[in-house]
């Protein structure tokens, strides 16, 4: 028995109609994500304060070794110095005692994302799970919530300050480079620390270059004896909004 013929014209319609509502149930979160992250509202990444008053944020970036911990925790302590610790996901979980080590010693702790990767060859949502798998890991060890997030590299666009704000954070940069991961001498690196820094400035610093504990035992008091007070990230832009 010949069977009716089947029209396709008249059925593609809805084949199409069926293969849209499966695609838009798969990815409608991953779509209203991407969509509330592009209308998201953020402030551009904070390099420094405009004040004329001796106030600076010393800042350490931290992805690798946890030798260096060790080192600059006892230097801090002596000249009574609180900063902040740009930290990623995955040494967070390698080093877990040394990141409880610094929260308990009263340093700050910012999101560096969780791999160390350049965030601008990432798709939002991969920036977004960067960000906040890194809160999480931090906040799982430490139940400290980051305010603070430094993209690797300091590489970022309108997605990555979109994404931490959306996360409560505020980008941080910085404006004067010490050089110690271009493994100087000790006093290089407080020479040009101490030539370059301003009222406001943000120093970046690495937790495993190697001279840097040595330099901050030069940069430290000398930067007291002239008068500047050294502070968190938050303590920096608290004094801005004081």
């Amino acid at each position: 028995m010949p069977h009716s013929p089947v029209n396709y014209k008249n059925k593609l319609p809805l084949a199409a109609l069926l293969l849209l509502s499966v695609l838009l149930l798969f990815s409608a979160g991953e779509w209203s994500q991407a969509l509330f992250t592009s209308t998201y509202p953020y402030s551009p990444p904070l390099t420094h304060i405009k004040t004329d008053e001796k106030i600076v944020a010393i800042t350490f970036d931290t992805e690798w070794s946890s030798s260096g911990i060790e080192r600059l925790l006892p230097v801090l302590a002596d000249y009574q110095i609180k900063s902040t610790f740009f930290v990623t996901g995955d040494w967070a979980r390698e080093h877990p005692i040394q990141l409880r080590s610094i929260a308990e010693a009263g340093h700050e702790i910012g999101n560096h994302s969780t791999r160390h990767r350049h965030m601008q060859s990432l798709s939002p949502q991969a920036v977004q799970e960067e960000i906040l798998e890194c809160s999480n890991t931090i906040r799982g060890i430490t139940g400290i919530k980051p305010a603070c997030f430094r993209p690797p590299y300091g590489e970022y666009g309108e997605d990555v300050l979109r994404s931490a704000a959306q996360f409560s954070m505020r980008t941080v940069l910085w404006n004067l480079d010490s050089c110690d991961w271009k493994n100087l001498s000790p006093a290089s690196i407080a020479e040009k620390v101490l030539a370059q820094c301003t009222p406001g400035s943000i120093v970046l610093f690495h937790s495993s270059a190697l001279n840097t504990p040595e330099a901050l035992k030069i940069i430290l008091p000398a930067l007291q004896s002239q008068g500047y007070e050294i502070v968190t990230v938050s303590g920096l832009l608290a004094y801005r909004g004081s």
